[in-house]
Formats: C-alpha cells, sequence, structure tokens
C-alpha cells in the first residue's frame, strides 16, 4: 500500500510540473499528451490478481466445473472486473468471450467470482477493470497455461519429493514449498497424474511438501512450521483452501528409533490419525480422499509396525487406500523407475476405492484368518481384491512373508520382533507349507498344532542393506503387484461372517458384544502384559485383538480402546 501512495505522489507531482513547464496551444497539446501517457502507464499497471498464477491448477468445484474467487489490487476508477478465457495459444472459449465477474472492492483492493470454469485446459485467463460505465480503465492482465482439474497435496519424507527425471505432461502441473507452480516432473507425481488423467481426463496438480529425514511428529497442521514457514494447511491454503485429496509417504524415521522399545513405531497410529484428522478439517472434507504408500523394507524390525499401522488404517478408515513399495528397492529410496511404479499404483487404488472403476485392481490385500479345525495346525487366509488369482503364495521356501506369532511371548519378551524362528524360542510358529484353496484363499499348515491365542503377519523380511536380512517373495494376483504387508491381526477360532471395513462396524459390532466384551477369552496369560481399567483390561500394542474367539469378529486396538474403555485414561 506504501508504494501505491508514493507511486500516486510521484505522478501528481509530475502532472503539476508538465501543466505549468508549458505554454501556449503547443505547449497545452505537449502537456496533455503527456498527462495522457502517465495516466495510461498508471492504469496498465494498477490491475493485479494476487492467488492466481502460471501453470496453476484450480480444483473443480462439481464434475465439469470449477467456481473460484480471485483477488488483487486496481486503480480507483474500477467498479467491476471483467475476464476471458481462451484455450491456450487458441480460440476463446464459448460463452467466455469478455464477460462481468461483477467485483467487491474496497481501498483498492477487489475479489470477484469466476464461475463455472471448464474442467480442461490449458486455458489463458484474461482480466480488466472496468468504471460505472463499462469503459475499460485498468487494461487487462493475462494469466497462462491454467489447468481446471483436481489437486493433491502430497507429503511425507524425501521419497514423496522423489527424482525430478520425469518428462513432463501438459496435463500435470506441481508447485512445492519451495517454487510456484510448474510443469510437474518429479516422477511419483507425474507418474500419479498421468494415470489419473489417462483414465478419466481430468487434469492433475500436485502440491508437494517435503521434508527428508523428519519423524512424523514435524508434520503438525496446525502449526504451518515445517519448511521455512510452510506446513501441509499452509499449502492448503496456497492452492486457495481447496482440494481432491492427500498423499502421505512417510514413516522410515519413526520406524528406525525401535530401540527405544518400539515407543515410536507403536505411537505412530495414534500420530497419524491425528494428521489425516487435521488435514481433513483444514480442507474442509471429513471424507477426504487419503492415499498412503507404505514405507519400504529399511529399518526392520520398526518398520512392521509402522507398515501395520499404513495398512491397517485402510481397514478401519473407509476414505484411506494403502498401496505397498517394498518390492520396489533394497534401498531406503525408491530409484526413477520405482517412483514411476508407485505413481501408477497411487493411481490405481484411488480409481478402485473412491472413483467407483472396479475394473481397476491394484493387488491383494488381507482380509481374515482362521483355524481350519479344532487341531489348530492349519490356518485359513482370506485375501480381498484378487485379480484372476493367487501366485507366488509358495515360492518362499524360507517363508519369509507369512508368520505366526505368540503374542503373550512376544510382549514378555518387550514387544522384540526378530527373524529367527530361536529368538526368543517359541515365539514364532514355524509354518511347514503354503497352498492355494482357491483363487483368493490359502492355507498355511504349521509344522505343529499351536496351543495359544497366535496372530498373523506379513512381511518379516528386511532389506539386505540395513540388516542383512533377504528380501521375501511377495504374493501377489494377476496384477503382479504384491500384498501390502500387515502386522498383528488375530487368528479366529471359526471364518468370520465378515470383516470389519470401517468404524461403524466395530461400533454396531461393539453394540452386539457389549456383554462378552467384559472379559477376554483364551488371553488369560497375557493378563500381565495388559493395561487393567474398571475391572477390563486391554493389550498394550498390537494392531488387532480378538475379544471373543467364538464369534469371529475383532476389533482395532484404537477402537476397542475408544469403544470399551473411553471413559479410562490411555
Amino acid at each position: 500500500m506504501r508504494k501505491r501512495q508514493v507511486h500516486q505522489q510521484t505522478c501528481m507531482r509530475i502532472r503539476i510540473d508538465l501543466t505549468s513547464g508549458f505554454c501556449g496551444n503547443a505547449g497545452s497539446t505537449i502537456a496533455a499528451a503527456m498527462l495522457a501517457m502517465f495516466s495510461c502507464y498508471q492504469s496498465a499497471h494498477a490491475l493485479s490478481v494476487s492467488n492466481l498464477a502460471a501453470y496453476q491448477v484450480i480444483q473443480r468445484t462439481s464434475d465439469r466445473t470449477a467456481d473460484i474467487t480471485a483477488r488483487g489490487s486496481c486503480n480507483a476508477s474500477v467498479r467491476s472486473i471483467e475476464f476471458q478465457v481462451a484455450q491456450q495459444g487458441g480460440a476463446i472459449l464459448s460463452g467466455f468471450s469478455w464477460k462481468s465477474a461483477g467485483a467487491t472492492i474496497a481501498n483498492l483492493s477487489w475479489s470477484c467470482l469466476l464461475k463455472a470454469l471448464p474442467v480442461g485446459g490449458e486455458y489463458t485467463i484474461s482480466m480488466r477493470g472496468v468504471d460505472a460505465s463499462g469503459a475499460v480503465v485498468d487494461a487487462a492482465l493475462t494469466i497462462g497455461h491454467i489447468l481446471v482439474g483436481d489437486i493433491w497435496i502430497a507429503s511425507g519424507q524425501s521419497n514423496i519429493g522423489g527424482t525430478s527425471e520425469a518428462a513432463t505432461y501438459a496435463y500435470c502441473h506441481g508447485c512445492t514449498v519451495w517454487s510456484p507452480w510448474a510443469l510437474a516432473n518429479h516422477n511419483l507425481s507425474v507418474s500419479f497424474a498421468r494415470t489419473m488423467y489417462e483414465k478419466t481426463g481430468v487434469p492433475q496438480g500436485i502440491a508437494i511438501v517435503c521434508c527428508s529425514g523428519c519423524g512424523i511428529v514435524s508434520w503438525d497442521p496446525g502449526q504451518g512450521s515445517l519448511d521455512g514457514g510452510y506446513g501441509i494447511c499452509d499449502m492448503i491454503d496456497k492452492v486457495n483452501g481447496s482440494i481432491k485429496g492427500f498423499i502421505w509417504y512417510q514413516g522410515e524415521t519413526d520406524a528406525e528409533s525401535y530401540q527405544d522399545g518400539g515407543v515410536r513405531a507403536f505411537g505412530y497410529r495414534k500420530k497419524l490419525q491425528t494428521l489425516l484428522a487435521n488435514v481433513r478439517t483444514h480442507a474442509g472434507n471429513p471424507a477426504l480422499p487419503c492415499l498412503i504408500v507404505q514405507i519400504g523394507n529399511t529399518y526392520p524390525p520398526g518398520s512392521i509396525v509402522v507398515r501395520g499401522t499404513q495398512f491397517d488404517l485402510s481397514i478401519t478408515d473407509p476414505n484411506v487406500a494403502t498401496i505397498p513399495v517394498y518390492d520396489l528397492t533394497a534401498e531406503l529410496h525408491l530409484s526413477a523407475a520405482g517412483q514411476d511404479t508407485a505413481g501408477k499404483r497411487l493411481g490405481l487404488a484411488f480409481l478402485r476405492e473412491f472413483a467407483g472403476l472396479t475394473e481397476y485392481a491394484y493387488g491383494p490385500r488381507f482380509e481374515s484368518a482362521w483355524f481350519k479345525d479344532a487341531q489348530r495346525q492349519d490356518i485359513m487366509v482370506k485375501l480381498a481384491n484378487v485379480k484372476d488369482s493367487l501366485v507366488n503364495y509358495a515360492s518362499d521356501p524360507e517363508r519369509y512373508g507369512f508368520f505366526i506369532l505368540d503374542t503373550a511371548l512376544w510382549r514378555k519378551n518387550d514387544s522384540t520382533l526378530d527373524f529367527s524362528y530361536t529368538t526368543p524360542a517359541g515365539m514364532l510358529m514355524a509354518i511347514d507349507t503354503i497352498t492355494r484353496l482357491a483363487p483368493d484363499k490359502l492355507n498355511l499348515r504349521l509344522k505343529a498344532p499351536v496351543t495359544v491365542p497366535v496372530t498373523i503377519s506379513y512381511g518379516r523380511s528386511g532389506s539386505p542393506a540395513f540388516s542383512g536380512v533377504r528380501h521375501m517373495k511377495p504374493v501377489t494376483d494377476g496384477t503382479n503387484i504384491p500384498m501390502p504387508t500387515f502386522f498383528n491381526y488375530p487368528v479366529l477360532m471359526t471364518e468370520p461372517v465378515s470383516a470389519i471395513r470401517s468404524e461403524s462396524d466395530e461400533h454396531a459390532h461393539y453394540s452386539s458384544l457389549a456383554p462378552a466384551l467384559k472379559s477376554f477369552q483364551n488371553f488369560g496369560s497375557m493378563t500381565a502384559n495388559m493395561l487393567a481399567c474398571n475391572g477390563r483390561v486391554i493389550p498394550r500394542h498390537g494392531s488387532m485383538i480378538q475379544p471373543n474367539v467364538t464369534t469371529g469378529v475383532y476389533l482395532s486396538q484404537q477402537h476397542l480402546r475408544r469403544l470399551l474403555l473411553k471413559n479410562c485414561p490411555e
């Protein structure tokens, strides 16, 4: 504002000097011409826009159009803003030749609503100011390469930034906390956006908030203090407050510090749930789709726990989908090719889970496990979203994928996770064979029957570069995309009637089982390692537990805490 006042005062002094410095008809003519020149100079440079820039993506507000409130400054004569939309370097769009957007104007600042911009682009948007008579008094400004489509906030550690080797793609623009909108060239972003555009015809924008080596505590959307003043919520504001969804790829640092007794790894679930809730609140959408990339094989055993949380949220939160990448690298960072593959998987996950396009598959997912009979030596494993049929289920002779865990013994050993069947003795139940019973069902035969409560997990391998543990051969299906790893789900006594898929499902089950939940069957040996509250107990750790082995129903630890012990301290 100070610069504008100085500019106006300077122009006024020039006008006075010009008027007093010329005489006669010739002088008056010269003075008038020069005054006109300065007036034009002031007019041509007065109109500005503050929240639109070249290559920006505007979030659509319906299936085919977008409305956006534009803001800026103008000269004192402006009473309304007109705008025009054309294809980049091409013809004016039908119905979008110079038209009034109205305006709210105060103190040389304006705002107006640009309505019904069609999904697509790239576009050139031109705006100009007019006075009360409709005469143009603020010359047109032009903003090019605008897209109208969907915007995603992508956040996490260094892998979310990825490599910048991708060929740019006209229908994918991006920005970061450090850089303005431009053609995107981050491999993961471009691959995701290209998959989405080719299947939906909707242009994509990716806004990246990346912090290398940061634990999840570094992200606090309510503070906006990350990366030079830009947090996730700041980025939402930067893209005008409206987004399509959120992509999260983080957790390596939280997995790395398992030597603290697993505090960070086991605390990851609550922190991630809080982060997602804050992002959704700031975006104004409690059902905002969130796509999570499971971290890779680095930093076991913490990675097993963190990945377990990342997958479990895709079961208990209906607006979360999770993809694996552990098959793409043995190192901490994905290669450019790995980034490309991860981006495509994210696109397929969104299309299937949120766009209702079930013809797009992105790999099998764990659904449930139960004992075949009372002998408790054969475990049935049911997988969901299987395309064609399961493959690679028996290709790992050392069974580095699935593992069956004696949870009581595990907790007695301070939640230590090892990759040996002898350390500590008896904690892992040795698997003899794995066979396919149906396209979506496996039979895990143990070397001996079990007599204690056990859980099933998947993903016991590590990264040779970090742990010396070799990779498992992942279970996959017709997509050739592996099953996400998961951690600590109960092996039920009987086949469940249905899988629990959301908090409402869990609440309904809890309501019907309230009397039975006053005690936990077959978990007597774990009592010493549980938290007691109002005469009831609950395990300190573990993603899923089994409240009643005869019902075929299981609840997540976090929701059971809330539902059963809601009046007890955590």
